[in-house]
């Protein structure tokens, strides 16, 4: 049996498979429109995920993939088990003047007194 890991909580188990849709939709559907029932059916049974046991989200995913791997690595970070060395800053780099181009100028702004209008002059 593979085991799972929720990305969420960070459980480790195997979870609860859950189905997309409804079961008594699935029956009536069987039931009163022969002809669908067996797509519905199988639209159900594709979409199957693994609950999680904890906290009831359907994120469990195999231990064994990236995915899993990651989940499995945040939650020994958060729990302290791996301590994360934090990387030197670099040292600040010149600033480069910014390449002139066409159309990335920054407008001019030129001083000037706006005087009011009178609406009568006109």
């Amino acid at each position: 049996m593979a085991e799972y890991i929720c990305t969420i909580c960070g459980y480790e188990g195997p979870g609860r498979r859950i189905k997309r849709g409804s079961g008594k939709t699935e029956l009536i559907i069987w039931i009163a429109l022969l002809i669908p029932g067996p797509f519905y059916s199988l639209w159900r049974r594709i979409g199957i995920r693994r609950q999680c046991l904890n906290c009831g989200v359907p994120t469990l995913v195999n231990v064994k993939s990236d995915e899993g791997w990651m989940a499995r690595r945040k939650v020994d970070i958060e729990l302290g088990v791996i301590k994360v060395e934090k990387k030197a800053e670099a040292p600040a780099k010149e600033e480069k003047p910014p390449v002139r181009a066409f159309g990335n100028e920054k407008p001019t702004q030129v001083n000037t007194v706006k005087k009011p209008v009178d609406p009568d002059q006109f």
